[in-house]
């Protein structure tokens, strides 16, 4: 399993060709064995589990180091590479080319496996050849005391040179037994323009593997070198080494400039870097460790007779699980899942599967990167095989699905209540109208029928008018009063008893209107329960009682104001009454029978127009209060405001993209208007439907002219056909009616709330079913900010290669230095592109004479390793290629045998 590591690939060794300082326990060089045994007693302490020992053209030091470490004491878990350092003198260095020293040459570092053998390194370096003194060849071996002299390295060989001895060692393909690096510092490559340009950066891009940062800006460096616009022309990991000469240089190198590797300290290791440079390194203090370990799964027990293994221990990034068909894959991922979080589900509609997991989890054990063991009820989160499929085909498991996954990115309440809240507002504003609607239809109803009862107000003013002339001539006969006083008289004590009785109205409803409390909130601001809301909201009480109380004393002013009103009308009545004039009028009434009669026809006749004209009018108000109520309850039904599309989430490079959607759901539609309506009958396809009119109107068998315009159009219609409607005329069904089709129609339940997904600019309704899926899975991984882990079996079923390697793989990646993974796949790429930690292959024992008849056994190891990669390879179709792939996503070659 891939582990970090801290990792040192250029430090020196006692003994080294120049520039040694070492010393033992006294400060002294002599002893030389005391020297080696001080040395490992600081490389011990150092921290570093993996040590580049390096030396100027030459492995002698390395290989004393291996021979003596025990007697030495160095830390049997130390692992030890050889690094020989060379210098070429055809590249030309920072040093010489930017500040002028000639002395100054070009370090190339020479990294090998540490099992690489004493007689292969020397024969290298014998290979490598000099000139020397009269043209005599001279080699790194036999000749290197007359090389080097003085701490100063006398002759250099070429890059080519270099190249040569490697081939001739190694063989044309040398990459694979070699890693070369180069610094960062002055002591490395001058990339300007000028002396040594073109052949310095043509070895970067031809034979470096790997830059060793600089010790005071190694983070700095790391980042700048993973970037492809660096000044290299490609991608390079970077590592830091100490490049101690002495034990100070140990002690001092900074501790943010610490290198830490996630491989095996093997050679195959050292080379993931090459492949994951961005993944596999770290510069930093400390070792890079999840911040949650209580949320890491660190090994299962399985105490069964089931299992051949054990204990299996695993990654904290990405695991995974391969096999052949029926060789306990997805029985260990569902294991996992049931000992993680007691999940009782592993396979849809398979019980005896579930009802295995049940018994085979019995007895086995989790345990946590904190030490804790046990389930962790909704801790993880686990998708068995065709689990996604499953929701994707489900609307409403779909729609359960992406709303825990978007709940990080809206608030998806708020989404709920908003339309809940939109809904139950035009409900409320509409059931109230209707109410009054009602009322107004009953009011006119019987406004009309005593209209129709009464005389019409032609014949009455005839009769008034014949009257008139009667009364007229039999005063005049009378001739013993002024008649036109008294007419004039009479019509103003009719004109005071008009205005008195409008008058008394008037106080009677200021009454009403001042014993409720006018101004209040909405009550639906109870349903909140958030306190800032509840602050808000008694911060408000106050003003509106107190504006409650000045609107109350307003009433009561206009109250008393029509009270004094009423008062001096009725003295003027009064007055009116008591007058001398009225009093003839009186005497004249009695002393002339004939002529009292006339006029008391006379003044019920003008009292009948006068009732007929206040109930014409009174009518009229009642159909312009009417046709103002419709008017609300129109535009209380438009709901165009409701329907909107908004984008919740998208990714940086646009590829994935959400909305939440609010629609009309047309199923519903057509459902409430056939419980409501007769669909069948003429008066509900010409009227309501109306499909005879221009533009077309609404047909519930074509869902394509169903919209909200067509909806709202469709309840002016049923408006305008009114309430009372002879048996025959009626569109509704029996029980139904305007008024509870309005209210139901108020209730707005066609409104939907759902989200739209694109890929890619392709609609998630229109991929299939292994598409749909995968969006799934993708949204959960990239969207879903739980840190829990996550199993999944079989992510990339019905998937191209293309799709698995560009879509499925970079979101492992990326997700994996966010929780931990777990994997059951049959495709190479994922657990080769995703840069796998762990990889476990599970295999079925078959044994006819056993109790169980067969075992489930495991093997575990990381990508690197050799054995795993043949696994892989044999198991995997196309493992191969996936190596071969993830070699050369940064233009690194290398070869899997």
């Amino acid at each position: 399993m891939s582990k970090w590591y801290r990792w040192d690939m250029h430090i020196h060794t006692p003994n080294t060709q120049m520039h040694d300082g070492y010393t033992d326990q006294n400060g002294q060089r002599a002893n030389k064995e005391g020297v080696w045994k001080k040395y490992c007693q600081d490389l011990n302490k150092y921290g570093a589990s993996a040590l580049g020992i390096t030396d100027y053209f030459s492995v002698k030091n390395f290989f004393d180091l291996q021979k003596h470490r025990r007697e030495w004491g160095l830390n049997s878990d130390i692992v030890i590479f050889p690094n020989i350092e060379v210098r070429l003198n055809d590249l030309v260095s920072k040093k010489r080319a930017e500040k002028g020293k000639t002395s100054s040459n070009v370090n190339v570092h020479l990294l090998f496996s540490p099992d690489a053998d004493k007689q292969t390194l020397e024969k290298f370096l014998r290979e490598l050849k000099v000139n020397g003194p009269s043209g005599r060849k001279l080699n790194f071996v036999d000749d290197l005391p007359e090389i080097i002299k003085g701490d100063q390295v006398g002759r250099m060989p070429t890059s080519s040179e270099m190249r040569s001895a490697l081939q001739n060692t190694f063989g044309t393909n040398y990459s694979e037994s070699v890693l070369i690096m180069i610094p960062n510092s002055d002591d490395g490559i001058n990339l300007n323009d000028g002396n040594g340009y073109a052949s310095g950066r043509q070895f970067i891009q031809d034979d470096v593997d790997l830059i060793q940062a600089r010790e005071k800006k190694a983070f700095e460096d790391r980042e700048w070198l993973l970037k492809p616009t660096n000044s290299y022309g490609k991608v390079f990991p970077a590592v830091t080494g100490c490049d101690a000469h002495r034990l100070e240089q140990m002690e001092t190198f900074p501790p943010s400039s610490y290198t830490w590797i996630k491989a095996e300290r093997t050679f195959e290791g050292l080379k993931q870097v090459l492949y994951e440079p961005g993944l596999r390194v770290r510069i930093q203090e400390n070792m890079p460790e999840p911040p949650v370990k209580s949320k890491i799964i660190e090994t299962l027990e399985l105490n069964n007779s089931t299992f051949g293994t054990k204990t299996l221990h695993f990654s904290d990034g990405l695991n995974t699980i391969i096999g052949g068909r029926s060789s306990g894959k997805s029985v260990l991922l569902s294991l996992i899942g049931k000992l993680a979080s007691n999940a009782d589900k592993f396979k849809s509609n398979n019980k005896s599967y579930n009802a295995l997991i049940e018994r085979l989890s019995r007895g086995c054990t989790i345990r946590y990167a904190d030490g804790t063991v046990g389930n962790r009820d909704g801790q993880i989160r686990f998708i068995y095989q065709d689990g996604l499929q499953e929701i994707a085909r489900t609307p409403s498991a779909r729609k359960e699905f992406i709303e825990e996954t978007l709940v990080n990115l809206a608030d998806i309440n708020q989404i709920r209540n908003e339309a809940s809240k939109y809904r139950s507002q035009k409900h409320d504003a509409v059931v109230g109208l209707v109410s009054q609607l009602a009322t107004l239809d009953q009011k006119i109803e019987d406004k009309e029928s005593k209209i129709g009862s009464q005389q019409d107000a032609e014949t009455l003013n005839k009769n008034i008018q014949k009257l008139a002339e009667d009364v007229k001539k039999r005063q005049e006969q009378a001739k013993n009063i002024d008649q036109v006083a008294v007419d004039e008289m009479l019509e103003r004590g009719r004109a005071l008893q008009q205005s008195a009785k409008a008058t008394t109205a008037d106080v009677i409803e200021l009454v009403q209107l001042r014993d409720e409390n006018l101004v209040q909130l909405n009550p639906q601001i109870n349903s909140y329960t958030r306190q800032i809301i509840k602050e808000t909201v008694l911060s408000f009480q106050e003003k509106i009682a107190s504006f409650n109380r000045e609107l109350q004393s307003k009433v009561d002013e206009l109250i008393q104001e029509k009270q004094n009103t009423l008062s001096q009308m009725n003295s003027d009545i009064q007055a009116l009454k008591e007058s001398t004039l009225y009093s003839s009028y009186q005497e004249q009434q009695k002393r002339s029978p004939e002529l009292q009669k006339f006029q008391k026809s006379l003044s019920e006749q003008r009292k009948l127009l006068d009732d007929i004209t206040n109930d014409k009018d009174e009518l009229k108000d009642l159909q312009n209060t009417k046709s103002e109520v419709i008017r609300q309850i129109i535009n209380e039904l438009d709901f165009e405001d409701a329907l909107y599309s908004r984008d919740i989430y998208e990714t940086d490079d646009k590829t994935l993209n959400f909305k939440v959607v609010s629609s009309i759901d047309v199923d519903k539609v057509v459902e409430m208007m056939s419980s409501a309506f007769k669909p069948s009958s003429v008066a509900f396809k010409d009227k309501v439907e109306a499909l005879h009119i221009e533009g077309g109107g609404l047909n519930i068998e074509d869902e394509t002219t169903i919209d909200a315009e067509s909806m709202h159009e469709m309840m002016i219609r049923c408006i305008d056909l009114g309430a009372k409607l002879p048996s025959n005329e009626t569109p509704y069904r029996s029980g139904s009616s305007l008024y509870a089709w309005l209210e139901a129609f108020s209730n707005m339940e066609f409104l939907k709330i759902d989200y739209r997904i694109t890929y890619n600019g392709q609609d998630f309704s229109d991929m299939s079913e292994g598409k749909q899926a995968f969006i799934l899975l993708m949204m959960q991984l990239n969207l879903d900010e739980d840190d829990k882990p996550f199993l999944i079996d079989q992510p990339e079923d019905e998937l191209d290669n293309k799709a698995i390697y560009d879509d499925l793989v970079s979101y492992l990646r990326e997700q994996k230095q966010q929780r931990q993974l777990f994997v059951v796949t049959h495709n190479a790429n994922v657990l080769v592109g995703g840069d796998s930690e762990c990889v476990t292959l599970a295999n079925e024992l078959i044994d006819d004479t056993g109790i169980n008849g067969h075992q489930f056994t495991y093997q575990q190891g990381s990508i690197e390793n050799p054995e795993m990669q043949a696994s892989i390879c044999e198991v995997l179709e196309g493992g191969q290629r996936a190596f071969k792939k993830r070699e050369q996503r940064y233009t690194f070659s290398r070869s899997v045998s």
